[in-house]
């Protein structure tokens, strides 16, 4: 079974403030899920780490075939 990953957005009613909550990504893999937003929105002013953060992400497989070339 899949594991839903979310980003949660939150802006401050100003609009002066935007806050990335991040969920169901473990490990260093939550700053990539988030550069593309981060680069766009402007300086980070701050950044908190959760549990999740701090947990060793899942290992990834992947298969591939192919038909070598005669």
């Amino acid at each position: 079974m899949i594991k839903r990953k979310e980003i949660e957005i939150e802006i401050s009613p100003d609009g002066d403030k935007i806050s990335l909550h991040i969920k169901g990504v473990k490990g260093h893999e939550c700053l990539d899920a988030t550069e593309v937003l981060e680069k766009g929105i402007g300086e980070i002013i701050d950044r908190n780490y959760t549990q999740e953060y701090h947990q060793t992400p899942e290992k990834k497989a992947i298969n591939v075939s192919f038909n070598r070339k005669k």
